[in-house]
């Protein structure tokens, strides 16, 4: 018993240890050696996605593959890497990400067709969107969203400065208006998702509380109301 547990210990350790031993992987007729070239390591979760840069036209006009990632993972971050131009080390060249509030990572994300842009889907899908400002600078940009099913119930909150709805995707969401001097000078969007639950909520509404900032009732499936308080920073 003590050679099969070794045997079995050594052939597991083996499974998940890194080689630098070439692999020959045949397309067609065409033969290819595959190496170990570098770990990119600075995630503290789960890395969902990892896409190339799209290729983009040179001045000579053909089309040339850049040498960029983006991985995506559920520690709330998105990366960018480039490998040093005199090194070849790889390197996060940014960095992007959600901070506190719900979100509970990052599924997958895409450069535009231009990589000028960033998309990523979250956990409880949500998108997020940011623009390229800089040579590694990236800036936060508002994107689409809204429930991805039905709407059973919505209701204004006390002062009349937004909506809450809840729906059959089993969350909670708040949309206001965005006041602004450029053209549309008034639109909604989506600014929290106050709860995320585990059955379809069918019902919302607002408790008064003179002064003390708002809270909600929300009732779902499971024949329970919930009763939620604002945080002081919204």
């Amino acid at each position: 018993s003590s050679s099969s547990s070794s045997s079995s210990s050594s052939s597991s350790s083996s499974s998940t240890s890194l080689s630098s031993k070439g692999h020959i992987v045949r397309v067609g007729d065409v033969k290819y050696s595959v190496l170990l070239e570098s770990v990119l390591a600075l995630h503290s979760d789960w890395v969902y996605s990892v896409v190339w840069h799209p290729p983009m036209k040179t001045e000579a006009g053909h089309m040339e593959q850049p040498m960029c990632l983006l991985s995506s993972s559920m520690d709330k971050t998105m990366i960018v890497w480039r490998p040093d131009p005199d090194t070849g080390v790889w390197l996060d060249e940014a960095r992007v990400g959600a901070l506190g509030g719900n979100s509970l990572g990052f599924y997958g994300g895409l450069f535009s067709p231009q990589a000028d842009r960033i998309l990523g889907h979250g956990y409880a899908g949500s998108f997020h969107l940011w623009s390229k400002k800089g040579a590694s600078l990236w800036a936060p940009e508002v994107t689409v969203s809204g429930h991805f099913g039905p709407v059973h119930d919505m209701a204004w909150d006390p002062m009349g400065a937004y909506v809450m709805t809840v729906g059959q995707d089993k969350t909670a969401r708040i949309f206001a208006p965005w006041d602004r001097s450029t053209p549309p000078p008034h639109t909604w969007h989506e600014i929290a998702r106050p709860q995320i639950h585990g059955y379809e909520l069918n019902c919302v509404t607002f408790l008064e509380r003179s002064g003390k900032g708002d809270r909600m009732v929300t009732g779902a499936d499971e024949k329970i109301l919930r009763v939620f308080d604002a945080p002081q920073t919204f």
